[in-house]
């Protein structure tokens, strides 16, 4: 299985872990430090729930990009970017690791950097080849994110206030 480093040690992508061995399970979660799992596949993967600080099983699904879709991938990728900030390792993977887990992905790199989901869209697939074929998703990105954040890198940290 191949693995698609979109932020280095940081933020993950692939196709569903099911197909791998529990060794070769174990050896991914112990090569890349993965603190956590953002699984959007119909089906858990116990083995690699087990095995990271959390682990989060959500089955969107790969189509039009309905209110709760856009909801959920939300909330998701602010996990996501919370991890991260944390020092964390995340990996986010669906059953062919290219469009829900390129939205998610998309998401989170909005949210730790606040750059346009044109600039997401196109930063996941200079690493992922083929990955945002979703035309309802890539028009969602760039049309609900087309301005680029200067709020971005602190998400799910708190501010430090003087009293």
């Amino acid at each position: 299985m191949k693995i698609y480093e979109i932020l280095p040690g940081k933020l993950l992508q692939s196709a569903r872990t099911h197909q791998l061995s529990d060794a070769e399970v174990l050896a991914l979660i112990e090569r890349y430090k993965v603190t956590a799992v953002v699984n959007l596949w119909h089906t858990p993967d116990p083995r690699v729930q087990e095995r990271v600080k959390w682990y989060e099983h959500v089955s969107l699904p790969d189509g039009m990009i309905h209110t709760h879709v856009a909801n959920a991938a939300s909330i998701l990728s602010v996990r996501v970017a919370k991890e991260i900030n944390e020092g964390g390792c995340v990996l986010v993977h669906c059953w062919g690791g290219k469009n829900r887990s390129g939205l998610i992905s998309a998401l989170a790199l909005i949210a730790l950097q606040g750059i346009t989901g044109a600039e997401a869209v196109s930063a996941i697939k200079s690493v992922r080849r083929g990955a945002l074929v979703n035309k309802f998703f890539v028009n969602y990105l760039e049309n609900t994110y087309h301005e680029r954040r200067s709020d971005s890198g602190n998400v799910g940290q708190r501010e430090n206030v003087d009293s």
